[in-house]
């Protein structure tokens, strides 16, 4: 995979006094969104992976389509056949919709040939709570089982997936290339940082690699 998909912003850190542990800060705020990240003294094994979350509108389905009316066929974004199936991990929907709740996401899911792929599919109206406010990945977590640093979420807006995963503490990767970009969309990087960046999902399978291999070296310090 080219090494411009692998953009890792902020690397973990190693904290070279007290060997398998790392520690990464980050302290950012806008009128809109504090992001505060801070992991310290805990070792690698309590920080690998365990699954992997999606936002679903201009991530994985062309937002325009709405879940509780669609009509087929749905539209995919680019890549999304060909990444889904290279993933190991368990994967999420975490979805912010207008009326649609977990079964209508689902159907669409279904529709668009890749609900097989999502052991866990999360909707606001579920929730109570939209996307980037602090209850709905708690909600997500809780209904997923998961904690804030087993999970990496992939979304295409800053303002809503990247601002309210890294504000909980989840490790965000934005999609930022331009067929991803939302009329939505409120914020740039001057206003949030991503933990990782890829124009687009054919970056993932790559990435996940680079972060598994970073974990892995950690582990062996």
């Amino acid at each position: 995979m080219a090494a411009s998909f692998l953009q890792d912003v902020h690397a973990l850190t190693e904290d070279t006094a007290r060997p398998h542990h790392y520690c990464r800060l980050r302290i950012h705020q806008t009128r809109n969104c504090t992001s505060i990240r801070c992991f310290t003294g805990r070792r690698i094994a309590e920080v690998q992976l365990k699954a992997i979350a999606f936002d679903v509108g201009h991530t994985l389905i062309d937002e325009r389509i709405d879940a509780a009316s669609f009509v087929e066929p749905v539209q995919l974004m680019p890549h999304v056949l060909d990444v889904l199936p290279q993933i190991d991990l368990p994967m999420a929907a975490w979805s912010n919709t207008g009326s649609a709740r977990e079964a209508e996401v689902r159907r669409l899911l279904r529709a668009a040939g890749i609900g097989q792929f999502f052991q866990w599919v999360i909707t606001s109206i579920d929730a109570g709570s939209r996307k980037p406010n602090r209850e709905f990945f708690r909600f997500a977590l809780e209904n997923c089982g998961f904690s804030p640093h087993d999970v990496l979420f992939v979304g295409n807006q800053l303002n809503t997936d990247i601002c309210g995963g890294s504000q909980y503490g989840i490790r965000t990767v934005w999609i930022s290339g331009a067929p991803h970009r939302s009329p939505d969309e409120t914020m740039t990087r001057a206003d949030i940082i991503p933990d990782f960046e890829i124009p687009s999902l054919a970056g993932l399978p790559g990435l996940l690699q680079t972060i598994r291999r970073n974990e892995l070296a950690k582990s062996k310090d």
